[in-house]
């Protein structure tokens, strides 16, 4: 995205703006939590889940932005005008929402599960394994950099949404007095035991297991959820949670984010904190 000095984007979000937004405040303020130190504060959705050139390339002297201009056209832009109208489909035809939204919901998902800082971790220790092989010119950095954003513009990203159809879709609405949190890291994947708890673990452990479930928060009141099993979806899919059930997700998004958690209410408010602490979560 080149043209006037200043319009190249620098700040790749890798958690889009616009599903940021579903979780500001009256003030357009998302109010963060760091997990690292305790801190809280309440800023724009333009400061938070981003890195300076994040999707860029660098080709000698000049910086290649088009991964993030791609993702900001073809997803981004298309995700946050999905969310505006989640609210409205589940109100006026709640038995065809599930069904009219899941194909692109499964992208999105599939997407966001790859597309964050985690991930080009994960690469980067790989391609420590790399560097110094003959033939081998680039560093760690180049090496992971490069391998993320072909993994972004590839094929990868329509397989997975292909292979979570084949579980069961379904999305998850919260009572007036609660309300869901997300993250920096927000698809969270899982592995129910046989005590009624959840094991954290990532897409590639626990899909094909029994047990598996993968909650995506869209808004404060609408979650995504995938099962592979379907036993505790109803026909039409939208399941009302109770709030302990609110509350244990949001236990698992606690456990589950990378730096940071967003909620679109202050954590001073006692039942926002109460939400992170009240079970504890093993990973596997």
């Amino acid at each position: 995205m080149k043209g006037k000095k200043g319009n190249t984007p620098r700040r790749h979000h890798y958690v889009p703006q616009g599903y940021l937004y579903q979780f500001a405040d009256e003030r357009q303020q998302v109010h963060v939590y760091c997990k690292d130190t305790g801190k809280t504060f309440s800023t724009s959705p333009l400061n938070i889940a981003q890195q300076r050139n994040f999707y860029a390339w660098r080709d000698g002297q000049a910086l290649d932005v088009q991964v993030e201009t791609a993702l900001a056209n073809q997803y981004d832009n298309h995700l946050a005008t999905l969310l505006r109208i989640v609210p409205a489909a589940l109100q006026h035809v709640p038995t065809l929402a599930v069904a009219q939204l899941d194909p692109l919901l499964r992208t999105f998902t599939a997407l966001q599960l790859v597309r964050t800082p985690r991930i080009r971790r994960q690469l980067f220790q790989r391609a420590r394994q790399e560097v110094g092989l003959p033939g081998v010119t680039l560093s760690e950095t180049q090496l992971s950099t490069g391998a993320h954003l072909q993994m972004l513009t590839g094929q990868l990203i329509p397989q997975m949404a292909e292979h979570f159809g084949t579980l069961h879709p379904g999305l998850l609405v919260s009572p007036p007095e609660t309300f869901f949190l997300t993250s920096d890291h927000p698809v969270c994947t899982c592995l129910e035991t046989g005590e009624g708890g959840k094991v954290i673990v990532t897409a590639s452990q626990g899909l094909g297991r029994k047990g598996f479930q993968l909650v995506y928060p869209l808004t404060p009141r609408v979650a995504y959820t995938l099962t592979q099993s379907r036993m505790r979806l109803p026909p039409h899919r939208v399941v009302s949670l109770v709030s302990p059930a609110i509350q244990a997700i949001n236990t698992l998004t606690w456990h589950n984010a990378e730096a940071q958690v967003y909620s679109a209410r202050s954590f001073e408010d006692p039942g926002v904190r109460q939400a992170g602490h009240v079970h504890s979560l093993p990973t596997e």
